[in-house]
């Protein structure tokens, strides 16, 4: 039942704002459950439990030289405070959309980073472009194989620490080397949605808004306060 109406213009567009009786809902208490605490020697759950491996947390930014099939990609690995560079063949805008990721029996959880090297106009750069920023030559003639060339940093690493990047590393390209067709059709899946959401978008802004109507309430504290009371 509607117990007074206001009308007001927002916008170019009408607003009603009804204020409507409170509807009746049931309050519903939950019910306790009796917990029971087990010794984990008595859990029947934890009892031969494998060992899990601790997943591995890291971080990648990545930039893509090239157009067409013929790209290489920059990449920036971040993992326990320290930072890895290398080069590899994939573009890895395909590498994003998702989070997790269980490679070569290592599992992880991935930040990603991914975008186009352009330059003070805009332009996509080139191969060349790579090349003079350091790319080693031969990556680009591996033809289909997926790899990727490390570039030793100039401050000392433990060898401990060089041996998990280059691990990490080897992970990711593993991983496209047996999901390359996916991740690609997953890239342009993504792609297409955002051309779409643009669309609607720009759709959007260009449609006149419609008028809206707005209900409401006024809760009764006190008498919810009481009702949990009784209960």
């Amino acid at each position: 039942m509607v117990k007074q109406t206001f009308q007001q213009s927002v916008g170019g567009r009408n607003v009603t704002i009804q204020e409507i009786e409170a509807p009746e809902l049931p309050l519903v208490v939950p019910e306790k459950e009796d917990e029971q605490l087990l010794a984990p020697e008595d859990n029947p759950c934890l009892k031969n439990t494998p060992v899990v491996q601790p997943m591995r947390v890291i971080a990648v930014s990545s930039t893509i030289y090239g157009t067409g099939a013929n790209k290489v990609t920059r990449i920036t690995l971040h993992y326990q405070g320290d930072s890895y560079h290398a080069w590899s063949n994939i573009d890895f805008r395909h590498m994003q959309g998702f989070s997790a990721y269980k490679a070569n029996g290592r599992e992880y959880f991935i930040l990603l980073g991914a975008g186009l090297a352009r330059d003070d106009q805009g332009k996509i750069m080139s191969i060349n472009a790579a090349y003079a920023e350091g790319c080693p030559s031969q990556l680009t003639t591996l033809g289909k194989e997926v790899a990727f060339i490390y570039v030793p940093d100039s401050e000392p690493q433990s060898n401990v620490k060089l041996n998990q990047a280059r691990e990490i590393l080897e992970d990711m390209h593993t991983l496209y080397g047996k999901e390359k067709v996916k991740l690609a059709a997953a890239y342009e899946s993504r792609v297409q949605l955002a051309v779409m959401n643009a669309a609607r978008a720009e759709e959007i802004r260009n449609t006149p808004p419609g008028d809206a109507t707005i209900r409401f309430w006024k809760r009764d504290m006190v008498k919810e306060q009481q009702e949990r009371g009784a209960e």
